[in-house]
């Protein structure tokens, strides 16, 4: 019977620490209620329908997430799939703009920087994307760059890049990316506070973060789940043509 107890109680106390681990937010302001000024912290924002997003589902997240169940589901290897869509996704990325998922986003962030250690951007978007991305940022007033932090290229399983204050990890596993860039800049915070709308990104840096003995807060942001829901392929379709339309792909562009 003390055996079922103590299980018990082990049981609900990790259930605890993982639910207090891991929340739902639907605003950016949220993010200040975990803040401790006695810590010192790195909060880390997902890019793609955490912080930015197209203005129509055209080249979003959900437009390339889509098309590669698509591709799957026809029998090709992931791997194969995602080097099939990814020269369309980039070609569109580069000419379309973002918006940011809330209007007062950019206050929002600078509220969060003025009160923490560091902040940072980890997103799975690729290098090709990288001088885009961050004047898709910029364009919007977001801007994350560390001043004693120069640019850092390395490879995993794939190129990922640090570039003035965003880690681009491209098909690497998100966790691992950030992992080892703590390890060439040397720095261990006492709380990673981390905000993705996915699952399994969250996932993968707290697995990282308990790994390096790192205190841990995963936040999903939720604000963009009934766009990503409603996703409508054939509607995007359309927008695709029109959009090539418009910009007709020349020779060896993609």
């Amino acid at each position: 019977m003390k055996n079922l107890i103590k299980s018990t109680l082990l049981f609900t106390f990790f259930l605890i620490v993982h639910l207090q681990a891991r929340q739902e937010i639907s605003s950016i302001k949220e993010v200040a209620q975990f803040l401790d000024a006695k810590k010192s912290i790195l909060v880390i924002f997902d890019i793609d329908n955490t912080l930015l997003e197209a203005s129509t589902d055209l080249g979003s997240d959900q437009w390339f997430s889509y098309r590669l169940r698509q591709y799957i589901e026809q029998g090709m290897h992931i791997d194969d799939a995602v080097k099939q869509i990814l020269p369309l996704h980039f070609y569109i990325n580069l000419l379309i703009n973002l918006i940011t998922t809330e209007p007062t986003l950019a206050d929002d962030i600078l509220s969060i920087k003025n009160n923490c250690e560091h902040v940072i951007c980890l997103t799975a978007r690729s290098l090709p994307l990288a001088e885009r991305t961050l004047q898709q940022l910029h364009q919007n007033n977001l801007y994350f760059h560390i001043p004693e932090l120069d640019d850092i290229y390395w490879i995993i399983k794939q190129p990922c890049l640090y570039k003035q204050g965003c880690l681009f990890c491209g098909q690497n596993c998100k966790g691992d990316v950030l992992s080892a860039f703590l390890d060439k800049i040397n720095y261990k915070p006492d709380l990673i506070i981390f905000i993705d709308d996915k699952d399994y990104n969250l996932q993968a840096v707290e697995d990282t973060a308990h790994k390096l003995n790192i205190e841990y807060i995963g936040l999903r942001y939720n604000r963009c789940d009934e766009r990503v829901q409603n996703f409508d392929y054939e509607k995007t379709e359309i927008e695709l043509q029109n959009f090539l339309l418009q910009h007709p792909i020349k020779h060896n562009e993609i």
